[in-house]
């Protein structure tokens, strides 16, 4: 890894800001290699230099990847201006700054949300033009007609405007309520449009699945890091 600024590399761990690690530099509190660091100024290699603060060996923790089963009543944002959000679910251990929701659920929809602190794979997956797929369990008041099914599966658009793209479903009546996984690809196909399926209301909408879990693989199977597990949430935290 190529040298950068200590005080850079530490306040970019997201626990400390500039000023935190500025502080900390003023008081002799850190050092690099055994040698107290005079300036934030001087330059570090977080792989092979050893960067200790407050005596504590310090390591670089470059991003995190929370996968997080949204529980019903949160918002999927990281201020929700008074309400509960996913970012709140976080443990301690786990927190930093900027962490955000990589993409939404509707604040009644439960299931897989992504929470990171990693623009650019955030800005990657979240590009119309990637066409992730997202699947949904979507548990129905009322009986679907076949018909309503086949508007899904080639692309409608709502009232709204809201737009559709083709889509697999698989329709099911094996419960008390009749039930169909929803396959899109489709970046503005979101919770709050089947909500609002004039045909026959959800009552209860989850999402199970989604492609970004076989990118995000991909992008920490290349890392050095560890892992973290919750009863509802998986974090892998990158080295």
């Amino acid at each position: 890894m190529k040298k950068e600024r200590i005080d850079k590399l530490i306040a970019g761990s997201g626990k400390l800001s500039r000023k935190d690690v500025a502080g900390l530099i003023s008081h002799g509190n850190v050092t690099l290699n055994g040698r107290t660091v005079k300036s934030g100024s001087e330059k570090a290699d977080a792989d092979s230099d050893e960067i200790k603060v407050c005596g504590e060996i310090f390591t670089i923790k470059k991003h995190i990847y929370i996968m997080l089963n949204k529980p019903k009543g949160v918002v999927s944002a990281s201020d929700g201006k008074g309400e509960r959000t996913v970012c709140d679910l976080v443990p301690e251990k786990l927190m930093r700054r900027g962490l955000f929701p990589a993409g939404r659920l509707d604040k009644d929809t439960t299931g897989f949300v992504l929470i990171t602190d990693d623009g650019e794979f955030a800005h990657r997956i979240l590009s119309p033009k990637n066409h992730i797929d997202k699947t949904y369990v979507v548990s129905l008041r009322d009986n679907i007609e076949e018909e309503a099914v086949s508007l899904l599966e080639n692309g409608i658009t709502l009232r709204d405007g809201t737009d559709f793209l083709p889509s697999k479903t698989e329709l099911t009546r094996k419960y008390s309520n009749p039930l169909f996984v929803f396959h899109s690809a489709s970046s503005r196909t979101e919770p709050p449009a089947l909500r609002n399926f004039s045909i026959s209301p959800a009552a209860r909408l989850s999402r199970i699945a989604s492609r970004i879990v076989q990118r995000l693989s991909k992008v920490c199977s290349s890392m050095r890091g560890c892992c973290s597990l919750t009863t509802r949430m998986m974090a892998f935290i990158a080295t």
